[in-house]
């Protein structure tokens, strides 16, 4: 699986052809219709899942009500594997995982014996392989989900952004690939305090022009200015 930065900028584990697809008659296909919201739970707690069609996004809720985007996986992703692991070794449970479906999704769930036995994993080490990958590139991009929604402010935030992708590309024509509420919810801020922000910039002239799915640079020494600059942790978007 080879993902450029460019999803780790996004937040999102792009299409895969999986191996588990080869053991696809051992699991249990269920469909769930669009904006459908799957919670963590006893029931699902010794299962994962295989994204077949279609694409969910992991959010967390919070206690005061507000959630955080963490992830979004599309077909050929798996989640639910680290709970489905630790099942037997542990009795917590993270009730406050969210997946949230964006059209109808097709699943399959495997139960999580066979990730401990000892034979299944002897016989499929391209599943197990794969697995290992995918949970640690998940882990990336959720530890940069949370470190940027909890210590970096939203302005702060998409000017490192948009100075990342200027020195990977060597461009200040920046394409960005995904909608504004989409990098907003990647901040983990509503989409007016991402719109603040971009328009302050562009009053600033950081910024020159903005498209549906990027914007230009104007001043590549004041976003780094900006990009250096600590205002206050960013906002946590309340729960829908």
């Amino acid at each position: 699986m080879d993902i450029p930065a460019q999803f780790f900028y996004q937040a999102t584990m792009p299409k895969s052809e999986s191996a588990i697809k080869t053991i696809l008659s051992i699991g249990s296909e269920c469909i769930l219709p669009k904006h459908y919201d799957l919670y963590a739970s006893d029931q699902i707690a010794n299962m994962f899942f295989y994204i077949h069609s279609g694409s969910i996004s992991i959010y967390h809720d919070m206690p005061d009500g507000k959630t955080l985007h963490i992830l979004k996986l599309c077909q050929g992703n798996l989640f639910g594997i680290s709970g489905a692991l630790a099942y037997q070794f542990t009795n917590y449970r993270c009730y406050e995982v969210r997946y949230h479906t964006h059209s109808a999704v097709k699943l399959y769930k495997f139960s999580g014996d066979i990730l401990r036995d000892h034979n299944f994993i002897m016989e499929h080490p391209d599943i197990i392989s794969e697995i290992l990958l995918q949970q640690s590139i998940k882990t990336f991009m959720m530890h940069n989900a949370f470190t940027q929604a909890n210590s970096e402010a939203v302005l702060q935030s998409f000017c490192r952004l948009a100075l990342r992708l200027y020195k990977e590309n060597q461009s200040k024509d920046v394409f960005l690939g995904i909608s504004q509420t989409e990098l907003a919810n990647r901040f983990g801020v509503h989409r007016t305090t991402l719109n603040r922000a971009i328009r302050k910039l562009k009053d600033l002239g950081v910024i020159t022009a903005c498209t549906r799915d990027g914007f230009v640079i104007g001043d590549v020494d004041r976003l780094s200015f900006f990009a250096a600059q600590a205002d206050g942790g960013a906002k946590i978007v309340p729960h829908p």
